[in-house]
């Protein structure tokens, strides 16, 4: 019966603070019993040791005239209702909620606790019903996402239950910022700060008051001050409250914190999104202005380029008779510097297209590829002796034509440079790394000098002379954007005389068979 009475008095005291007299009385006279959702949660851990159902077992917490449960509740604890559901059901009682708003209790608590203190109740009484009234009225503090929020809160707490204005928080951060909170006007600001800052136990009694640090994880997050408490006689019971309300005060600062950082992230990251997306149109419209110039300019070009070819290629006919031998050598050379030069921008048009062109990702069968183009070669120079050894079900996901773009590149630049072989050998394979398909083509051609790998991909740069290998340095530049278009990778190893093999990966999910 002992636990029973204390629940009793617990009762008397908070439900004269949390209800009107009207109310508390009209629920006494019907015979209701009534619970904060911190007392419901002692009611809910008894129920696991104690079988309300048997009505001995009932009778002694309950009379017989107990009509139904209420639950006095300000919205602060969701899982509150379905505890009260649970014993309900077990005590085969109705119950209902009684709904209070956070602003109607604090009223009421300032409204009632000049005369709650003065009514020299027992410290033992005093004690639980001021932890009774601090779980509910910090139930919600965690949830706040506000550091300014939960400070205040947590003074108007102090304010209420240590009935003094004179309540004092100093926030710290990790860079060092400070600010005082205070419930009072304070004129000497920088020396009460400095006054706190000096303070290096965790807490200490005062004469008149008390202050405590505010910790999370060994980082002080702030420290409250409390001076000239009404009831100095309590002043120990007021500093044994804070220091079980400082780790809930922490986990909330640290909470509102947490979600502070957040938000400045977003934001920082919607302003980089913003700017990006400026220098994407900025890019967008360079690459427009770029292609209307690159279309002029290849236009242009081609006009000229055409007329030189063609009044050679007359002269070459008509005038044959009356040119030398050294005569009809300028103008073939004409001819072929000017369909080398219509080449030359043919690619470049072909490069910007490629790199530019919106990617449709599919399944591609880079080995159906592959045999395609190596039959296309063979038919063009059926004469050369050359063995292709082309894997089985090579499957990679990216743009079709691109792709294509890339083998057509690769292939033909090993068939080039196998030309002076009298048995070349071209292989079209993968292998697995990490996890990830790497592709090469392989020949046993004229290969190159490492020394000059870094010139391989860019545009115009060649490794051989143009009398040799005849190309116009665009092929690989096309390979290489094209490659991390679809967020892959090119490189490419070799020796002088012995071959060279260039690998690629693509980005995209390849399917590793």
């Amino acid at each position: 019966m002992g636990i029973h009475q204390h629940l009793i008095n617990i009762t008397d005291l908070c439900f004269e603070l949390l209800l009107s007299p009207e109310t508390l009385q009209n629920y006494l006279q019907q015979g209701a019993h009534l619970f904060t959702p911190a007392m419901l949660e002692s009611w809910h851990r008894a129920n696991k040791n104690w079988r309300f159902k048997e009505a001995h077992d009932r009778n002694l917490f309950f009379s017989d005239s107990m009509s139904k449960l209420v639950l006095i509740d300000a919205g602060l604890n969701p899982s509150a209702a379905l505890k009260m559901k649970q014993i309900a059901e077990q005590l085969e009682l109705p119950w209902e909620i009684k709904t209070i708003s956070l602003d109607r209790l604090r009223w009421q608590l300032l409204q009632q606790l000049s005369i709650w203190r003065l009514a020299q109740l027992s410290e033992k009484n005093k004690r639980l019903s001021d932890y009774a009234m601090i779980n509910d009225l910090m139930s919600n503090l965690v949830t706040f996402l506000d550091e300014k929020k939960v400070i205040h809160e947590s003074l108007d707490m102090f304010h209420m239950f240590c009935a003094t204005p004179r309540i004092y928080y100093l926030s710290l951060d990790e860079r060092g910022n400070e600010q005082l909170y205070v419930t009072e006007t304070v004129h000497e600001r920088k020396v009460m700060i400095q006054e706190l800052k000096i303070l290096t136990a965790d807490y200490q009694l005062q004469s008149d008051g008390f202050y405590i640090r505010i910790k999370r994880e060994q980082q002080i997050l702030g420290i409250l001050c409390v001076k000239e408490v009404a009831f100095p006689k309590y002043v120990s019971h007021y500093l044994n409250l804070a220091r079980n309300i400082a780790p809930v005060i922490a986990l909330a600062i640290n909470n509102a914190r947490i979600h502070q950082k957040q938000i400045a992230a977003e934001q920082k990251i919607r302003g980089l999104n913003i700017e990006l997306n400026k220098q994407l149109d900025s890019v967008n419209n360079l690459n427009q202005e770029l292609e209307t110039f690159t279309y002029s300019v290849s236009h242009d070009l081609r006009g000229p380029l055409r007329s030189l070819d063609g009044f050679s290629h007359i002269l070459l006919r008509d005038f044959k008779d009356i040119l030398d031998t050294r005569g009809q050598g300028f103008l073939k050379r004409i001819r072929a510097n000017a369909q080398r030069m219509g080449q030359l921008i043919d690619d470049l048009l072909r490069l910007s297209r490629l790199t530019r062109a919106e990617l449709i990702i599919e399944s591609v069968n880079l080995s159906e590829i592959a045999i395609e183009l190596s039959q296309d070669l063979q038919q063009e120079e059926p004469e050369r002796q050359v063995a292709f050894n082309i894997d089985n079900d090579l499957i990679a996901d990216g743009d079709a034509s691109l792709i294509r773009a890339v083998l057509e590149n690769l292939i033909g630049n090993s068939w080039k440079y196998t030309s002076k072989c009298q048995q070349a050998d071209i292989h079209i394979g993968h292998y697995i790394n990490n996890d990830q398909m790497v592709f090469f083509i392989k020949d046993n051609g004229a290969g190159f000098d490492m020394d000059y790998a870094d010139k391989l991909f860019a545009p115009f740069q060649r490794l051989h002379g143009a009398t040799d290998y005849p190309g116009t340095g665009i092929g690989l530049a096309t390979v290489q954007r094209i490659i991390q278009r679809h967020r892959g990778k090119i490189w490419a190893e070799s020796r002088v005389n012995e071959g060279a093999c260039f690998f690629f990966t693509l980005g995209y999910a390849s399917s590793a068979q």
